[in-house]
């Protein structure tokens, strides 16, 4: 889905780790607001969402911050807390790559992870971290490193091997959609 919303609309996304009573999620474009707040598009009558008039496509959610450049990108995946996937680790690398992780070395942790990564396992899409300014799911935490596989290889109409191979090892990947503030300057 791709939304962009203006920074001066008087309904804007909640971040992750803002769950405030009235914390209502669109299922179209998987953003959250505080429906209890009283505004000219809130409390959203029969569920509707505030920002339905910016649903778009369904691919990504993006919404602008053209302030400063910046644009929210929202996407959806099966996610996995990158801190539950060290016990399918080669034991020599399980503390190397905890490091990384705990550190917030991303992008380190992400080349360890795909060079250690084998089958039977999905293949990982993504390795990021949810930033404070983030937009996540309830289950989601910031400050957490994620590892999202990609969704085809989990799911045609029933689970696949590798999906199964993980649910086995005690790893089960969640469906969620997140959203990270990225710089959209040339």
């Amino acid at each position: 889905m791709s939304i962009s919303i203006p920074k001066d609309f008087e309904v804007q996304p909640l971040k992750a780790g803002e769950n405030p009573p009235g914390r209502v999620t669109c299922g179209t474009c998987g953003l959250s607001w505080d429906d209890s707040i009283s505004t000219g598009w809130t409390p959203a009558p029969g569920g509707r969402c505030p920002f339905e008039y910016y649903h778009e496509n369904e691919e990504e959610v993006v919404v602008e911050d053209t302030a400063d450049d910046n644009a929210l990108i929202t996407q959806d995946g099966y996610l996995v807390k990158a801190l539950d996937l060290l016990p399918l680790i080669d034991e020599d690398y399980r503390e190397e790559l905890e490091q990384l992780i705990t550190d917030g070395n991303t992008a380190q942790a992400e080349q360890l992870l795909l060079s250690l990564w084998d089958h039977p396992y999905p293949p990982i899409q993504s390795v990021f971290l949810l930033g404070p300014d983030d937009v996540g799911d309830d289950i989601m935490t910031t400050g957490t490193t994620y590892v999202d596989f990609a969704r085809d290889d989990l799911f045609k109409w029933t689970p696949s091997i590798g999906m199964q191979s993980l649910m086995n090892d005690g790893v089960e990947p969640k469906i969620c959609e997140w959203g990270m503030w990225e710089d959209q300057t040339d």
